[in-house]
């Protein structure tokens, strides 16, 4: 009898360590929808790009700002270090079409940014694009 309630306790015991180092290191959850994001953490899932010029076909010139939300904080991260190969799509993209004419051609943009930087990231996924800043002159 006394055998069992020591075996008991210690089983209970090893079991609440168990949970409560479980939750302590849980992996984030990944997001599958922006509206997996709650609000307060939106901004820890977004990326600003620096402000973007770009010589658009026609001698007319475009300058450009995208925010990205991001499934991961750690892709965040990861997004905000290659900020150099967004500029470098945007500037190869832009300077050799007239997507930007439309409302369809800038959502076309912003779908083929997203799927060129899905196939590059490693620790994350783009959910979102928006445009910060759009001025073509």
């Amino acid at each position: 009898m006394k055998k069992t309630i020591i075996f008991l306790l210690s089983l209970s015991l090893c079991l609440s360590v168990g949970i409560i180092l479980g939750l302590n290191f849980k992996q984030p959850s990944l997001a599958k929808s922006l509206e997996d994001i709650p609000v307060d953490k939106l901004d820890q899932h977004t990326v600003r790009t620096e402000s973007i010029t770009v010589n658009l076909p026609n001698h007319k010139y475009g300058y450009f700002t995208f925010d990205f939300i991001v499934d991961t904080k750690k892709g965040a991260q990861e997004l905000k270090k290659r900020e150099f190969q967004v500029k470098n799509f945007a500037v190869l993209y832009l300077s050799n079409t007239e997507a930007l004419k439309n409302e369809e051609g800038s959502q076309e943009l912003l779908e083929n940014l997203k799927e060129y930087l899905n196939d590059l990231l490693i620790d994350g996924e783009v959910l979102e694009i928006y445009f910060s800043d759009k001025l073509i002159s």
